[in-house]
């Protein structure tokens, strides 16, 4: 099966952003080396509902995102679970502007409660 990564960006109130994409980046490098067909790709899902909400008010996201296109990966989805209908509208206008197009389509912002998101993943 494919590898899947889970963020959850509200248990990261007590790390700089530096120290953040120090981890992703060895986290992903190391994915993909232990990957055993990197052509499955990797599914990443960012769970930021309810009490995992990002306390640092998206801080790192836009850095985040640089540091993912730097490793070599093969990134088959993309999952931004949130609350509110507003920060999903913030996300998909941030995702129309950064991504490119073959990795957008391949992305999906669901919202709601802890029970309508994980409903809407098991749909995948």
């Amino acid at each position: 099966g494919r590898k899947l990564h889970l963020e959850f960006p509200g248990v990261r109130t007590k790390t700089t952003v530096r120290a953040e994409l120090r981890a992703r980046f060895y986290f992903w490098a190391n994915s993909v080396e232990t990957m055993v067909d990197i052509s499955k790709g990797l599914v990443i899902v960012s769970y930021d509902v309810e009490q995992y909400q990002d306390h640092l008010n998206g801080a790192g996201y836009v850095e985040a995102t640089e540091v993912a296109y730097a490793v070599p990966m093969s990134l088959h989805g993309f999952h931004f679970c949130m609350s509110s209908r507003l920060d999903c509208m913030i996300t998909n206008a941030y995702i129309v502007a950064t991504m490119p197009h073959r990795d957008r389509v391949k992305t999906k912002v669901h919202y709601g409660s802890h029970v309508e998101c994980q409903y809407l993943l098991a749909s995948y």
